[in-house]
């Protein structure tokens, strides 16, 4: 390949790249203002162009280490964590009634997020 060729894909891979950065930005804001007037609206959903934009609350877990360390056996506490609870491992380790919900309520804290979804 050239050095006129490679400077020319060089030159629209900046370009490009430029492009996607500013679209991101306009994502976002277009996202916090959909947000904003789900919020504000109650409403859930809305239909564009044949398509459907739903709002959908989620929720995130956060964790009590140390807590958890002084409420769990030793081995358990190594197989449940790494410098952060594993969410999967957590939710097995309960479902099979090795952690209670008097565990959960001490160490677990939940966050609500919310995030569009395009059908």
């Amino acid at each position: 390949m050239e050095t006129t060729d490679i400077s020319k894909t060089a030159r629209q891979y900046l370009k490009t790249k430029e492009a996607v950065e500013s679209a991101s930005l306009a994502l976002a804001e277009l996202e916090e203002t959909l947000k904003g007037y789900f919020q504000q609206t109650g409403h859930e959903s809305i239909e564009v162009d044949g398509k459907t934009i739903k709002i959908v609350h989620n929720h995130r877990r956060a964790f009590d280490i140390e807590a958890l360390k002084g409420l769990v056996t030793p081995a358990l506490f190594r197989k449940v964590t790494e410098p952060a609870v594993k969410t999967k491992l957590w939710d097995s380790a309960f479902a099979l009634g090795k952690i209670d919900n008097e565990v959960v309520e001490k160490v677990v804290s939940i966050t609500q997020y919310d995030q569009l979804r395009v059908k």
